[in-house]
């Protein structure tokens, strides 16, 4: 009579198997370089966005009793919006975007795999 082998038994529980391969994970940042061409356009966007937002203006260092400044505009600014969305409305705020960089990292070793600077229209209107 044939020998046999016997099933292997089941035991209960999950199965942990081994990864096929090493994962990494890849970051792509796009950095937008504004200017600020018209003080007086993006200090007004900054109070009409306080006015709409009073608290989350606080949270960045605004209060009734100052005067929004280019710089704390921006802030508000970029509290409300994406840099994507600042960058193709730019001249609305009163800003000029001087350069577009976008670089994509594999996190598993460090090596850059795509980069790109683009220099933008430098002239103000």
């Amino acid at each position: 009579m044939p020998e046999t082998i016997p099933m292997p038994r089941r035991v209960p529980g999950p199965t942990v198997l081994p990864p096929a391969r090493s994962e990494s994970t890849i970051v792509v940042a796009e950095t937008h370089h504004f200017v600020i061409d018209h003080v007086e356009l993006l200090t007004r966007h900054g109070e009409r966005l306080a006015a709409a937002d009073p608290e989350t203006a606080r949270q960045h260092g605004w209060n009734p009793a100052i005067r929004i400044n280019a710089v704390l505009a921006f802030r508000l600014l970029l509290a409300d919006s994406d840099t994507a969305e600042i960058a193709e409305q730019a001249d609305r705020y009163g800003l000029r975007v001087a350069q577009t960089s976008t670089r994509a990292t594999d996190t598993s070793d460090g090596s850059t795999l795509y980069e790109e600077h683009v220099q933008c229209d430098e002239t103000t209107t």
